[in-house]
This record gives C-alpha cells, sequence and structure tokens, in this order.
C-alpha cells in the first residue's frame, strides 16, 4: 500500500503498480488523477524516504500525463513542482531529478498561454531552470537542461532580454 506501507520498497512498488494502472484507466479520468494526487502530493513534500517520494511523483506525473484533462488541476499540479523545485536545498538529487522531469513533461502539454503565466517569461523560466545545469548529480543537469532546450524550442528566443550569461553556461556543457 502507498499510505500505510510497511517498507519503503513496499511503497515504491505500490507507485510502481498505479502508474502501470494509469494506461488502463486511460484518458480523461480527472477523479482518478484527483485521488492518485491526494495520496501523492504529500508522500512528495515531506515522506521520509527517498525512493518513495520519486515514485510518487513519477506516479503523479504519469497520471497527469496520461488520465488528466482538467487543466485547472494541471496547472495546479505544476505549480506546486516548481514550487519544490524552487525551494530544493535540502532535497535529495533523485528527487530534483524527479521533479524537473515532471515539471517539463506536464509544462510541455500546457496551452501557450498558461505556460507565460506560469513562468512570467521565457526567460524566467529557461534560468529557473539553468540555476539546475551547475548541479553535482548528472540526472539533474540533464534533466534541467533538456527542460531549458524545450522551452526555447516552444517559447522561442527573448529577443528583449539579455541571456548571453545562459547562452555562456550552456557553450560551457557543450561538447
Amino acid at each position: 500500500s502507498l499510505r500505510r506501507p510497511s517498507s519503503a520498497k513496499e511503497a515504491a512498488i505500490a507507485a510502481r503498480m498505479l502508474g502501470i494502472l494509469a494506461f488502463f484507466v486511460g484518458a480523461e479520468k480527472d477523479d482518478n488523477v484527483s485521488r492518485i494526487q491526494q495520496i501523492t502530493m504529500k508522500i512528495i513534500k515531506t515522506g521520509r524516504q527517498e525512493a518513495v517520494r520519486v515514485a510518487a511523483c513519477e506516479v503523479t506525473t504519469l497520471y497527469f500525463f496520461v488520465c488528466n484533462s482538467d487543466i485547472e488541476m494541471l496547472i495546479s499540479y505544476v505549480e506546486f513542482l516548481k514550487d519544490l523545485l524552487q525551494n530544493h536545498d535540502q532535497m535529495p538529487a533523485s528527487l530534483r531529478a524527479s521533479l524537473l522531469e515532471g515539471f517539463g513533461l506536464l509544462f510541455s502539454t500546457l496551452p501557450p498561454r498558461d505556460r507565460r503565466i506560469m513562468t512570467n517569461s521565457v526567460a524566467d523560466g529557461i534560468s529557473m531552470m539553468a540555476s539546475f545545469l551547475e548541479d553535482e548529480n548528472y540526472a539533474v543537469r540533464y534533466a534541467a537542461g533538456e527542460n531549458c532546450a524545450m522551452m526555447f524550442e516552444m517559447e522561442g528566443y527573448p529577443d528583449d532580454v539579455d541571456m548571453s550569461d545562459l547562452i555562456s553556461l550552456i557553450q560551457s556543457y557543450s561538447i
């Protein structure tokens, strides 16, 4: 059980099983997404075991991607991920990577208007992701880089913003 597991391993397995079930549940099942979200958001934010928090983040993201049709509920969850990412100081690297992956996947499904409202501007969104590019963990850097690229491709380069520092940082990581 994910609510009252006897071990971290059991909780992680329960979350993985819920993820598999998302494909059987199918699209436009907002009530299922809501039920999953009620259980997993608390685990993601305050859970004690890293593996359980990561699994909860992954399954919630998957349910939103596969089953959700309620844009307001989606925006609320993406905002939740963004808030956690902005306060990541004591967070394990695997959870940071999972949050970044979830944010990127779900952010890409938002209509353009909602993407702009959420990040205030393209530059703000890319800057938030760029702050993770120097993380010591490869998975975090990779997810952040993917999100920077995705935001840039979706929104274009803002002409009115000086992004030379970000461009220099990204170029320093280029092969």
